[in-house]
């Protein structure tokens, strides 16, 4: 027998994720040396599964917000070297 997962289940696991984490390149499953359309296919994939208007479990409005701060930031070159040195990972 195959267990099933709900989306909502789903939905709130990924919200309770990106809570959790505080490196960006971690909230987006990315690795350091990521290009920036690896960022913004990631941050597409994600923000999907967090967006307010597509999912009302708890906790998503946050998880939307750092979502979209972790693509601001990794998706601009500029602001990307300033977080570097700044990473506690």
């Amino acid at each position: 027998m195959v267990d099933v997962i709900s989306p909502r289940t789903c939905c709130i696991d990924s919200a309770r994720q990106v809570s959790r984490s505080k490196d960006y390149y971690e909230i987006l499953c990315l690795e350091k040396t990521c290009s920036v359309e690896e960022v913004k296919k990631a941050y597409w994939k994600l923000s999907l599964k967090v967006h307010p208007d597509k999912n009302k479990a708890p906790g998503v409005d946050e998880a939307f917000k750092i979502v979209s701060k972790a693509f601001k930031c990794l998706s601009d070159e500029e602001l990307q070297r300033q977080y570097e040195p700044n990473r506690s990972g």
